[in-house]
C-alpha cells in the first residue's frame, strides 16, 4: 500500500513539474513573439509583414512568395543546396507548381523519405553530396544551372564562395543565401575558402553583409532584405527590380543584426502533403 501510494505521488509530481516547464514554454514563446514585433517596428520595412513560416526557418517562404508575385518567372524551377526535408525555403514552392533539385550530404535521412511522391513525379530531384566550388557546376550540371529561377544556399562555412562559383552558370531571378550577421556590415569580409571547412558552431563563418553586396553587385543583383533574424538574406536581379513598382520602392541594402533567438518553432509540426489550388 505504502508503494502505491509513493507511486501516486510520484506521478503527481511529475504531472505537477509537466505543467509548470508547459507554461514556462508558453510564456517564453509569447515574451519572445512580443519582442520580436517590438524590433520589427523599429526596424519597419514592407517586407516584413511576408515573413511566414510554412516550412522555412525564419520566415523566408514568406517572403520569397511576395518577391515572386512581381517577377513573370518562365521554368519554375528551384535549387537548394544545404536542405532539410521539413526545414527548407523552396518547399513552398513545389505546393505552388514549381520543380526542382535538392542537394545535400544527408539525403538519406529518414525524414526525406516523406518526399518519395515528389521524386517519383519527377518533381523533386534528390541529389546526396557535398559541392564544393571545384565541383558544384559539373555535379549540377549546367543545363539545369541555367533553368534556375530561385536558388537558396546555407552550407555554413562555404555558402559565399559556392554562391561565387555557380555565377554566371546560373542567373535566378531570387537569391537565398545565409549571410554572418556577427561580421560587420561595412565590411567585405569572408572566411577563407577551404573545400573541407566545416562550421564549428561558432560566429567564424560565411560572409558578411556587404561581401554578399559587393558579390552580388558583380553579378547584376541586390540585396532587398534580410529576414528578422539576420540569418539569411534576399538577392534580386537588378533587371527585374527596374521592372516592378513595388521592388523598386523596397529600401534596397537593408540589414539586420544577429538576433537568432527570435526564430520561432512554435505551431503545429510540419507535415507536407499536396495543396490544391482554388483558382
Amino acid at each position: 500500500m505504502f508503494k502505491l501510494k509513493v507511486v501516486d505521488w510520484l506521478r503527481g509530481v511529475k504531472q505537477a513539474l509537466f505543467t509548470i516547464v508547459t507554461e514556462q514554454q508558453k510564456q517564453t514563446m509569447l515574451l519572445q513573439e512580443l519582442l520580436r514585433l517590438q524590433l520589427l517596428a523599429a526596424e519597419p520595412h514592407p517586407l516584413a509583414e511576408y515573413e511566414n513560416q510554412l516550412y522555412s526557418q525564419n520566415g523566408e517562404d514568406g517572403v520569397l512568395l511576395r518577391l515572386l508575385d512581381e517577377i513573370d518567372t518562365k521554368s519554375k524551377t528551384f535549387l537548394e543546396i544545404g536542405v532539410d526535408a521539413l526545414v527548407n525555403n523552396t518547399l513552398v514552392l513545389v505546393q505552388d507548381g514549381w520543380s526542382g533539385s535538392w542537394v545535400d550530404g544527408d539525403i538519406d535521412n529518414k525524414d526525406f523519405q516523406s518526399m518519395q511522391s515528389l521524386v517519383a513525379s519527377s518533381q523533386l530531384t534528390l541529389i546526396k553530396g557535398l559541392l564544393t566550388a571545384e565541383n558544384a557546376v559539373e555535379t549540377i550540371g549546367k543545363g539545369f544551372l541555367a533553368k534556375v529561377e530561385v536558388c537558396s544556399l546555407d552550407i555554413d562555412q562555404n555558402t559565399y564562395h559556392l554562391l561565387e562559383s555557380l555565377f554566371p552558370n546560373m542567373t535566378p531571378s531570387v537569391i537565398i543565401a545565409e549571410y554572418n550577421s556577427s561580421f560587420p556590415q561595412f565590411r567585405s569580409w569572408t572566411v577563407p575558402y577551404d573545400p573541407q571547412g566545416q562550421w564549428n558552431g561558432g560566429n567564424w563563418f560565411c560572409a558578411s553583409f556587404k561581401a554578399f553586396q559587393d558579390l552580388g553587385a558583380r553579378f547584376g543583383y541586390t540585396v532587398m532584405y534580410c529576414e528578422s533574424t539576420g540569418t539569411n538574406l534576399f538577392l534580386v536581379r537588378d533587371d527585374i527590380i527596374g521592372k516592378s513598382k513595388f521592388l523598386s520602392s523596397l529600401p534596397a541594402g537593408f540589414y539586420r543584426k544577429p538576433r537568432y533567438f527570435m526564430s520561432r518553432t512554435n505551431g503545429h509540426p510540419r507535415y507536407y502533403q499536396p495543396v490544391m489550388h482554388t483558382r
